[in-house]
């Protein structure tokens, strides 16, 4: 299979290796400047991403705010995954997600749920996640884009996502869809998803192709149990730092962000974000196990990450939060 990542940051490069591992072909385009450093000698870049497009490559966006673009894409007969511009005007705007919860005879989940949605339905099970957005433990510190995610399958019928699958299929969307008790994210998310990429039992390609030519069976293969994502980061700039430490055996349980593979076979930081670590457990404490055991080792000392998230999880699971 074909793959093209359409990328603002670089977030989804992870994933896009993921889909490299599995054997297919894959190159990704990368719209800010600053970030096309990512993942050198790892995945593929291009510049031109018409030339590398045919009609069955599917194209998957990382993020929000390229709807149009996933659009007129798939107007032209492309399979597309995780954007599109319903998704991105239900991300940003409160009132329209209002408006649609009540055409829908639905109201905002107290706990955090995700679909992926193939353009006619929702994919079972459902998945619960929850997120910390604390730098420091105990939700200290200033916020960040992430300090780690919780996902485990949903063993009920999620109302909210089910009562709007006519809604999502009038508009066409196909990819992740998020909900919480303050609105929609109609786009991938990071921790969320390399927590739910260790929690897939399957193979990621076959899936998103699936889903982007609306071809599943409606099953979305998971694990038992919990899959835990810790964000470890680097003070600003935290470009040019040479990583060790990790083994071949880390490899499933590493998603990489600022990191680029360079000419003398060295894996390097190209900016202060450096890895989801995830991990599978019975409960949320065992499924930090693995990511805490691998932050230990890499010999960076200035790395930063949270070491309260397996107990801070458990409480919010059991509803003490």
């Amino acid at each position: 299979m074909k793959f093209l990542l359409i990328s603002n940051t670089g977030q989804g490069l992870g994933l896009a290796l993921r889909l490299k591992e599995e054997g297919n072909d894959v190159a990704a385009a990368i719209r800010d400047g600053k970030s096309r450093r990512s993942y050198s000698g790892l995945v593929r870049k291009v510049q031109r991403w018409d030339d590398f497009l045919d009609k069955d490559t599917v194209v998957v966006f990382d993020s929000h705010g390229a709807g149009r673009t996933a659009d007129r894409l798939r107007g032209k007969g492309n399979p597309v995954f995780g954007s599109s511009d319903f998704g991105d005007r239900l991300t940003q705007d409160k009132e329209l997600a209002r408006e649609f919860l009540k055409e829908a005879g639905a109201k905002l989940p107290a706990r955090p749920v995700e679909g992926w949605f193939d353009g006619k339905k929702f994919l079972r099970p459902f998945v619960h996640t929850l997120t910390r957005n604390h730098l420091m433990n105990d939700d200290l510190g200033p916020e960040v884009e992430s300090a780690g995610a919780l996902a485990w399958p949903a063993k009920e019928e999620e109302d909210v996502l089910s009562k709007m699958e006519p809604i999502f299929a009038h508009h066409g969307y196909v990819g992740p869809v998020s909900v919480d008790s303050k609105g929609f994210k109609a786009h991938l998310s990071y921790d969320s998803l390399p927590a739910l990429l260790r929690l897939h039992g399957g193979e990621v390609g076959s899936l998103i192709s699936n889903l982007a030519k609306s071809q599943t069976q409606g099953v979305l293969s998971l694990r038992d149990g919990y899959a835990g994502a810790l964000r470890v980061s680097l003070p600003p700039p935290g470009r040019g730092k040479k990583l060790t430490g990790f083994t071949g055996e880390d490899r499933p349980s590493v998603y990489f962000y600022d990191v680029e593979f360079n000419g003398e076979g060295e894996l390097r930081t190209t900016g202060d974000s450096l890895a989801a670590l995830t991990g599978l457990g019975e409960t949320p404490t065992a499924a930090f196990e693995k990511p805490y055991e691998i932050a230990k080792r890499i010999e960076l000392p200035e790395r930063m990450y949270r070491t309260d998230l397996g107990p801070i999880f458990t409480r919010e699971v059991k509803g003490e939060n």
